[in-house]
C-alpha cells in the first residue's frame, strides 16, 4: 500500500472492505501514504446485513423479537429518521388530508 501511494498517479483511492485483500487502514494512515479519495463504501451495508440476519434468526428461532428491544430503533425514532412528521407538514400544505 505505501508503494502504490508513493509511485501511482494522483489522484489515488484506496477502497478498504472489511475482510477483502487489503488490509483495513485509518484514514490518516492512508493519507499519509499519499491517497486522497478513501472510501469504507460496505461497511453500512455489512453491518445492517448482520443487524437483519440477527433478528430475523432470533424470530425464527423464539417467534419473538422479545430481548432484542435493545439492538432495533424505536418506531419514533425510525419515523425521525425518515421525516414523517416533515412529510405531514407538507401534505397539509398542498391541502391533503388522511
Amino acid at each position: 500500500m505505501a508503494e502504490v501511494g508513493k509511485r501511482a498517479p494522483k489522484p489515488i483511492v484506496a477502497n478498504m472492505i472489511e475482510n477483502g485483500r487489503t488490509p483495513v487502514l485509518s484514514r490518516a494512515q492512508l493519507t499519509e501514504m499519499g491517497f486522497q479519495l478513501i472510501l469504507y463504501p460496505l461497511a453500512g451495508i455489512f453491518a445492517a446485513a448482520k443487524a437483519l440476519r440477527d433478528v430475523y434468526e432470533k424470530l425464527k428461532r423464539d417467534e419473538t423479537t422479545e430481548g432484542m428491544y435493545d439492538r432495533l430503533m424505536t418506531f419514533a425514532a425510525f419515523n425521525d429518521l425518515i421525516g414523517v412528521d416533515q412529510k405531514y407538514k407538507l401534505a397539509e400544505k398542498f391541502g391533503v388530508k388522511d
